[in-house]
C-alpha cells in the first residue's frame, strides 16, 4: 500500500521544514508547546512571515504581548514586519484589553464572541491564510476562572 501524501505548509524555519516532509499538514492545528524562553513565540513569528514570503497573509493574536513589543522584538531579528503591517499583509490582533478585567479579578470570563467576531473581521480584511494565537490561555482555552498558575500558555498554528 502507497503512503498518502499531504499537501505541506513551509514553517520558514531554515532545516525544520526537510527534516518535516517540507513542512506542516495543511489544513491542521498545532500547539507549539514549551516553557518561557524556548523560542515558541519566535518560531511562530517565521511561521506567519514565511506566508508572507509565500505570498499569503497572517494574522497574529497576541494575548500576552502588546503588538508594539512583538514589533520591536522582530526587528532585533532583522525582520521587518512593521513593513507587512503597513501592505496589509500582516494584522496583529492585540486581544490583552479583553483580558485585562479577567487579570484583575473583575470578571472571571472574557466574551469570547466578541474575540471569534474581532478575530473573524481581521482574518477577511487580509484574506489570512495563516493564523497564529500566541498563546492560548487557560482562562481563554477552558473558560474557567483559574489564574493559570503552573500551567504554560501555548501558541497554536493554523493554515
Amino acid at each position: 500500500m502507497e503512503a498518502k501524501t499531504h499537501a505541506r505548509v513551509p514553517t520558514g524555519i531554515e532545516g525544520l521544514d526537510s527534516l518535516i516532509n517540507g513542512g506542516l499538514q495543511q489544513n491542521k492545528v498545532y500547539l507549539i508547546s514549551g516553557e518561557a524562553g524556548t523560542g515558541k513565540t519566535i518560531f511562530c513569528l517565521q511561521y506567519a512571515l514565511a506566508g508572507i514570503l509565500l505570498g499569503e497573509s497572517a494574522v497574529y493574536v497576541s494575548i500576552d504581548e502588546k503588538p508594539a513589543h512583538l514589533i520591536e522584538d522582530a526587528e532585533s531579528l532583522g525582520w521587518g514586519l512593521q513593513k507587512h503591517i503597513d501592505e496589509g499583509k500582516l494584522a496583529i490582533l492585540d486581544v490583552t484589553p479583553y483580558f485585562t478585567s479577567v487579570r484583575l479579578g473583575k470578571e472571571k470570563t472574557i466574551d469570547a464572541r466578541e474575540v471569534v467576531a474581532d478575530l473573524t473581521k481581521k482574518v477577511r480584511k487580509i484574506k489570512a491564510r495563516r493564523l497564529v494565537i500566541d498563546p492560548i490561555a487557560p482562562d481563554f482555552q477552558h473558560g474557567s476562572d483559574h489564574t493559570g498558575a503552573g500551567i504554560y500558555p501555548q501558541p497554536h498554528l493554523f493554515h
